[in-house]
């Protein structure tokens, strides 16, 4: 017969192996630190993150990071200045499945099955959700020889949701909301990796690679879609060609698959006697999508250059031949039926294309997400404020003051 301690041993230890039996695989422990709280997780995949730190920079202003392994990176920020945040007050609390960290001004809710991060006001309002499944993904990648590994993190967003920033863009967007946005720095361009919403809060991404906003595809050739000619032939656009910019005195026609004449080396060629016969080009025609939902179109150019959608001018331009750039356009398709397009080009020897993107299944407009190309981490700062005005103060304090500008200038 047992005694009763070696009793009470044996029931202590079947409970303890039933309860490990029964928790679910993933689920986050945590130890509270100074400065915030670090998560650990038991990855399901591959490109699950390992540990997540939450930090608690100010009342306002969260850090969240996520790596793929049981460290963090010492890599020292090129866009964060040590601005000697006093320490702020916060607090932790469990609530079901739930882990609550609370300052003043924000609360911060981690699933602590899913690992997913979600921002509350003071008034418990919510302010923004990670993806519940599967919304941070961090891939091992070599990129020019180094091992790294390329991120993603995606967020819900709200239908009535507004995105600004993400520095200097020409595409005639002022609201990035539903469009992608290359964050990749340019001759005309100014990359800031920081956008703010209509719901008072802003996020900073801390990356200094090659990064995206909104679908991380590469566009692909017009040729994807079903191409019709202007009198029905089966197979590209009917391209003619003028001597003259009023479209009156053709030169040559032919059927085109596609329209890329983007760049000096890597170009579709034009036909035999172009530069010097050729003023004015039209492409004119009907194209057909086997997916329905919102197709993509990337329009490159310089010149003149007039295109439409479906009967609808959606470009109507005009750039210096050096300074050639993007139209982003949206359609909504239907499979099966034919929808009308055509764009006029008046050149002076510059350069033009079309590219396409289909709509992504995984993908819609109530979702947003930010990936880089090269990283050691999920890295981001969320940042609080009743208005706009106190969010670009938040990221100020990040980043660091920039100085008035002298009178004369």
């Amino acid at each position: 017969m047992r005694s009763k301690p070696q009793h009470l041993i044996l029931i202590l230890s079947f409970l303890i192996i039933s309860f490990l039996f029964w928790l679910p695989p993933n689920v986050l422990g945590y130890v509270r630190q100074k400065d915030g709280v670090l998560f650990e997780i038991t990855k399901q995949k591959a490109t699950d993150a390992r540990w997540i730190k939450i930090q608690i920079c100010t009342d306002d202003i969260i850090r969240v990071i996520a790596s793929p392994t049981n460290s963090f990176s010492t890599r020292a920020s090129l866009m964060i200045v040590d601005s000697g945040w006093k320490p702020a007050h916060w607090s932790v609390r469990e609530k079901e499945r739930v882990v609550e960290i609370s300052t003043p001004a924000v609360s911060v809710c981690i699933d602590t099955v899913t690992g997913a991060v979600e921002f509350h006001d003071a008034k418990g309002n919510l302010l923004l959700h990670e993806k519940t499944e599967g919304g941070k993904i961090i891939t091992s990648a070599d990129v020019m020889g180094e091992k790294t590994f390329h991120i993603r993190q995606l967020f819900d967003s709200p239908e009535d949701e507004a995105f600004y920033g993400l520095g200097q863009h020409q595409n005639d967007i002022m609201n990035y909301k539903g469009h992608d946005v290359d964050l990749w720095q340019y001759n005309i361009v100014d990359i800031v990796p920081f956008l703010v919403s209509n719901k008072n809060y802003g996020i900073l991404w801390d990356n200094n690679s090659h990064t995206k906003f909104g679908d991380i595809r590469e566009y692909e050739s017009l040729s994807t879609l079903k191409l019709f000619g202007k009198d029905g032939t089966v197979g590209g656009l009917s391209a003619e060609y003028y001597k003259d910019e009023n479209f009156q005195s053709l030169f040559t026609a032919r059927l085109e698959s596609r329209i890329e004449h983007e760049f000096i080396d890597v170009n579709d060629k034009f036909p035999e006697g172009f530069s010097q016969n050729v003023a004015a080009v039209r492409w004119s025609g009907e194209m057909e999508c086997n997916e329905p939902g919102i197709h993509k179109f990337r329009l490159y150019s310089c010149g003149y250059t007039r295109m439409w959608l479906d009967g609808k001018l959606v470009v109507d331009s005009w750039r210096q031949n050096w300074l050639p750039w993007t139209n982003m356009l949206n359609l909504k398709m239907e499979s099966g039926k034919r929808y009308q397009i055509k764009i006029e080009w008046i050149h002076t020897g510059g350069y033009i294309g079309l590219k396409y993107l289909a709509p992504d299944k995984e993908e819609n407009e109530n979702k947003f997400s930010l990936y880089s190309e090269v990283a050691d981490q999920i890295d981001y700062y969320f940042i609080h404020g009743e208005n706009l005005d106190q969010v670009i103060h938040g990221y100020r304090e990040i980043t660091g003051k920039a100085p008035m500008m002298p009178k004369w200038a």
